[in-house]
């Protein structure tokens, strides 16, 4: 799936729905009816992919892996590709680093030389590492996806990518450099019609406004931000997303608007983390958004900035 796993599943739930998972499961029934193994790990991918559109994070996981389990029982190991990915980016999303790098080494021990395999290890690695807070590797390997996806052409990829540069631009303390690549991926998203991913650009645009002592530009982005969610209720928004608005409202000394978005910051989480496995909801709740959304709910002094 997924460069950015919290970004995609919205715009992609908003799309296929529940038809989607409905087929994905009678596929799976019919091939182990007939004995189809290959058809089984096909339809296994499909209703993992169809669970990560409704937020059903444990069966997710369980059908990525037992799809690579088939495939590697069948000699078909190149096949087990695009579930390799996405079980990887399902699990850095939920915070379990770890086991998500080592899919990627075992994913690029499989030497596929494809252009659209290339992008996808790059835009996955660097978007993990990101996540995990590592700053300078995760530069040279998004650097390297947005090269490839302008290569081939790829609009959603390039604008995605742009996306996470700008937070690293953010998180490194070149504030005005993030801006600008925020206000440019926010363009191409919009073209792209990618609701929730443009409110997430304007959320993480409100915090870059406010750090930088603009607070009627983090206000604006506040509101553009709200303003998609008024107007698509049903937008699937990630917890960070509502985290960045708390940061920003408070940055600006709206202390109301910042406990309202760390409450939603807080609710989302606690919906999201029933529908993990136990494991994964403790990695998922040590991501620092949440451990911050929960401290400032507590009264507790936390970091507002980006750069922490």
């Amino acid at each position: 799936m997924l460069v950015l796993r919290d970004d995609l599943r919205g715009e992609r739930a908003d799309r296929c729905g529940a038809n989607f998972e409905a087929d994905a499961e009678r596929s799976l029934e019919l091939a182990l009816l007939i004995g189809d193994r290959y058809g089984e790990a096909l339809s296994r991918h499909d209703v993992a992919w169809a669970a990560s559109l409704i937020a059903d994070s444990e069966r997710s996981v369980s059908e990525y892996e037992r799809a690579i389990q088939v495939y590697s029982e069948i000699g078909n190991t190149a096949g087990a590709s695009p579930s390799i990915l996405n079980l990887a980016a399902g699990l850095g999303w939920c915070g379990d680093y770890g086991e998500a790098f080592r899919l990627l080494d075992e994913h690029e021990a499989l030497a596929l030389e494809q252009p659209w395999v290339t992008l996808q290890m790059e835009a996955h690695r660097g978007s993990l590492l990101l996540r995990a807070g590592r700053l300078e590797p995760a530069e040279r390997h998004l650097l390297l996806a947005r090269e490839h996806a302008q290569q081939l052409e790829t609009a959603p990829y390039a604008a995605y990518i742009q996306v996470r540069l700008a937070e690293i631009d953010a998180r490194s303390g070149r504030l005005e450099q993030a801006r600008a690549g925020l206000i440019l991926a926010k363009a191409a998203l919009e073209r792209l019609e990618l609701p929730s991913s443009v409110a997430e650009v304007d959320a993480l645009s409100a915090r870059v406004q406010a750090e930088m002592q603009n607070p009627a530009g983090a206000r604006h982005s506040i509101a553009a931000a709200t303003a998609s969610l008024a107007a698509s209720p049903s937008l699937e928004l990630s917890t960070k997303f509502w985290w960045d608005l708390a940061a920003a409202s408070a940055l600006i000394g709206d202390a109301p608007a910042a406990h309202g978005f760390a409450q939603s910051a807080a609710r989302k989480f606690c919906d999201e983390a029933l529908a993990m496995r136990a494991d994964l909801a403790e990695c998922y709740g040590r991501l620092p958004w949440h451990v911050d959304a929960f401290a400032y709910l507590a009264g507790r002094e936390v970091s507002l900035t980006l750069a922490g």
